[in-house]
């Protein structure tokens, strides 16, 4: 609440008060059109209609009257502004020196001396800052760090910033949620560059990523080019889904054999308990007659084709090759490593079209190859102590993630538990918080950093489950009303904070200009 007294009068005798709350007037700085803001530059400007007459010295020595005294003492600040004044010694100045000040007696005889800042020399600064241009344990600095937006109801430009090098946040994990228009996107985006240059900067090794677009969102060049992306699309893909990481033995052909039948199974169904073993069946053989050569997905289906009527099974994986979804060419192949080395890969599930199914079945197919591809991925010791930090391997990005937390896959839940020892970390983005919890599983648990954007409807009880602590109805209700590239932030030393989010474009901007942002 806002409250303003005015008492009009002649010049001197008129008093003003602005009283607010200190954490909606810090907010209203930002904010040019805000009745606190208003309500403050009408009291300013009649205050400076207003002027109070101060008293006249006591005595004529204490200020010089003289007019060219006053003319000398005006051009003397004029040039402290301007940073053109030299400080000059005197014994009398020394005896009234204090710290960071000066007090200078103002005489006729001796003309006044405005304050002097002192500029540490620039030799001096070297010999005490620390050299932050080394690498240790192969991480320099903070490691990765990096600003994400300027928080609200603070003192001055505070910003907050997500440290996923700090293993003091035991999750990399993130949650980002917002309806349509509301900035997610571009914040996304924002994510992606930022932990790839801050990679960049304080680690000896890259980041890699990989993102599923179900929108198109971003393959624009612009993205591509400032992080470093490849666009994949769906057509003659140069991996091998039946790849075995370490190596064939039955085991290991039968695991990959079941896992695959269980994402036909969830995301098509009616696939009942016969067709599943004679698919299972089918693919173990493969590998046996292979001499433990992975099979392509054309030989799967003519091994399971072969003497049988047409059924769910080869309804589901025709698509997949009539359309050459994957190549099976041996030249055209490559590892999973080698096509995720220091790049981020943006899966084109828009090419599918309507096949809401092909999507998903792609994304569950590269989620298991993404957790092969972090099992392997190396444990890099960790840095120090106070704080201790952590080297980042590679960021999984799921837009539209409630697309596949609906089918409940152990494979997603396991690289979100799992991540952090490997330095794997994964961000889940959708409209709504309930998309985060499907039949008794909560994908919202091991995400320890969240941006809340505008949402229709958020209940107190569902940002509480989220960990938030000292979250009040106020703050629930204001969610709902924010504007755009606004968001209620939450990680480690950020705790359920309104922030201003730096957004992909605003970086690109600043880094055309040579400026930064953030930490």
């Amino acid at each position: 609440m806002v409250h303003t007294s005015q008492m009009d009068g002649a010049p001197g005798s008129g008093f003003g008060l602005l009283a607010a709350n200190a954490g909606h007037a810090f907010e209203a700085v930002a904010d040019p059109e805000s009745a606190l803001v208003r309500e403050w530059n009408d009291l300013i400007e009649w205050a400076l209609g207003n002027p109070i007459e101060l008293p006249a010295p006591a005595s004529s020595e204490e200020a010089p009257e003289d007019g060219d005294d006053q003319e000398h003492l005006q051009a003397q600040k004029s040039d402290v502004v301007e940073g053109t004044i030299e400080a000059q010694p005197d014994p009398k100045e020394e005896r009234g020196r204090e710290t960071g000040a000066r007090a200078a007696e103002v005489t006729d005889e001796e003309p006044f001396q405005a304050p002097v800042a002192v500029t540490v020399p620039q030799e001096e600064e070297h010999n005490v800052l620390p050299d932050d241009n080394s690498f240790v344990g192969g991480i320099r600095g903070d490691g990765v760090r990096f600003g994400v937006g300027r928080v609200f109801g603070t003192l001055g430009a505070a910003t907050a910033d997500y440290w996923p090098g700090n293993t003091e946040l035991n999750q990399m994990n993130i949650g980002v949620v917002g309806d349509l228009g509301t900035g997610k996107t571009q914040l996304l985006k924002a994510l992606v560059y930022q932990l790839r240059e801050g990679s960049k900067s304080n680690q000896e090794t890259p980041l890699s990523m990989l993102v599923f677009d179900y929108k198109r969102d971003f393959q624009s060049t612009d993205f591509l080019e400032a992080v470093g992306g490849r666009v994949l699309n769906p057509y003659r893909i140069p991996i091998n889904i039946f790849s075995l990481r370490n190596g064939y033995s039955p085991l290991a052909a039968y695991q990959r054999a079941q896992q695959f039948a269980d994402v036909l199974d969830k995301i098509y169904g009616n696939i009942g308990p016969v067709q599943t073993d004679r698919l299972v069946t089918s693919i173990v053989n493969l590998y046996k007659e292979k001499h433990g050569e992975p099979p392509t997905l054309p030989e799967v289906l003519a091994e399971y084709s072969n003497g049988q009527k047409p059924d769910a099974v080869t309804s589901i994986l025709k698509p997949f090759i009539l359309g050459e979804i994957f190549s099976d060419d041996p030249k055209e192949m490559m590892s999973f490593e080698e096509m995720m080395e220091d790049k981020v890969v943006i899966v084109a599930l828009n090419d599918f079209g309507t096949d809401d199914n092909g999507k998903n079945a792609l994304v569950v197919m590269f989620l298991n190859l993404y957790y092969d591809y972090m099992l392997n991925a190396t444990k890099w010791p960790f840095v120090g102590n106070s704080p201790q930090l952590r080297r980042l391997n590679s960021f999984l990005l799921v837009d539209e993630a409630v697309n596949i937390m609906k089918y409940n896959f152990p494979v997603l839940m396991n690289l979100m538990l799992q991540g952090r020892e490997f330095g794997f970390g994964v961000i889940l983005a959708s409209q709504y918080l309930d998309h985060f919890k499907k039949d008794g599983r909560n994908y919202g648990q091991p995400l320890l950093t969240w941006f809340l954007h505008k949402v229709p409807s958020v209940t107190l009880k569902e940002l509480q489950a989220l960990g938030l602590p000292n979250i009040t109805a106020d703050i629930a209700s204001k969610i709902s009303s924010q504007k755009v590239h606004h968001a209620l932030y939450s990680s480690l030393n950020f705790s359920g904070k309104f922030i201003e989010e730096v957004p992909f474009f605003k970086l690109l901007s600043d880094k055309a200009d040579g400026t930064t942002n953030g930490s």
